[in-house]
């Protein structure tokens, strides 16, 4: 359950998705966005602020302790911190009746844990292919990282006495591999990469397809019971 405001209007949503409207927003309200808007591996996230209240704003108090002295007769103010690790970030305003707002900004979008070891699995062993299988977990949560989560992964094969791999990328934990060539041995590998970007290889692996069945072809006019 959360309460909205759009336009200096209040909604309350709750856990059904229920909109309710509450009236209208006379008091500071403050809303953000950060960059990047999404997880990262970076050292550095930008909190970008909003800050809107109809009777004027004297003051904003960022998190360092600095304050920024605002001409009253603002109604809309746009800022914004930066901030280099995790945590959860307070800011004050102060409107022209002196009065003071605070705001709690949770910051969780930095994670520099790649992924934990892993090694693929073969299923499904053809004469023509096979299917690659990945089990693999993010890296844990740390004081200073968050956990973003696995994202998507890159499937890497090749004849095992070629030098180039063929890569195929998705976010499904298998990939069926077709049209590949029967009693021949493939080195396989796998990139897994988290939400923040952080990646990981696994181990190589070989495998070998199976025995397949020769095309033979017939001749009806120049074949005989002798040489076929």
């Amino acid at each position: 359950p959360v309460e909205a405001i759009s336009d200096n209007h209040k909604f309350y949503i709750d856990e059904n998705f229920n909109v309710k409207y509450v009236g209208e927003a006379d008091g500071t309200i403050v809303t953000y966005t950060t960059d990047p808007d999404g997880y990262t591996n970076q050292d550095k996230v930008k909190v970008l602020i909003k800050v809107t209240n109809q009777k004027g704003i004297k003051e904003i108090e960022y998190p360092d302790g600095q304050k920024s002295t605002i001409d009253g007769n603002q109604k809309e103010v746009n800022t914004y911190f930066e901030v280099t690790k995790n945590g959860t970030y307070t800011i004050k305003i102060t409107d022209n009746e002196n009065k003071e707002t605070v705001k709690d900004i949770v910051i969780e979008k930095i994670d520099k844990v790649e992924p934990k070891d892993f090694t693929p699995t073969i299923e499904e062993i053809k004469s023509n292919g096979f299917t690659i299988v990945v089990d693999v977990e993010d890296g844990d949560e740390t004081s200073e990282s968050t956990k973003s989560g696995i994202y998507k992964y890159e499937y890497y094969i090749k004849e095992k006495t070629e030098t180039t791999y063929n890569k195929y990328e998705t976010e499904d934990k298998k990939y069926v591999v077709k049209n590949l060539y029967p009693s021949t041995e493939y080195t396989i590998y796998v990139v897994a990469y988290d939400r923040a970007g952080n990646s990981k290889k696994s181990q190589e692996i070989t495998q070998e397809t199976q025995e397949g069945i020769a095309d033979i072809y017939i001749d009806s006019a120049n074949g005989n019971d002798l040489n076929g």
